[in-house]
């Protein structure tokens, strides 16, 4: 269940980068320019949010941990 689990989990953590397709479209030159090969993909794929069923939760913010060593973050 990736598939949905990891719209689940986006979809929820922050708002979605455009309300339709016409949105898209608009910004298809810019992500075409950024990324010839992948862009048209990645700008549609950033539509899948638009229509979820549930308002995101999250907002974007710096996180910290002042005093902490080095951290590393890897994730896939």
């Amino acid at each position: 269940n990736l598939m949905f689990a990891n719209a689940a989990v986006n979809c929820l953590d922050l708002p979605p980068a455009f309300d339709g397709p016409d949105a898209v479209e608009k910004a298809l030159p810019d992500f075409e320019k950024a990324s010839p090969v992948f862009g048209r993909g990645f700008a549609w794929a950033s539509l899948n949010c638009a229509y979820w069923p549930t308002k995101a939760t999250g907002t974007p913010h710096r996180t910290e941990a002042k005093g902490a060593a080095p951290i590393v973050v890897v994730g896939t």
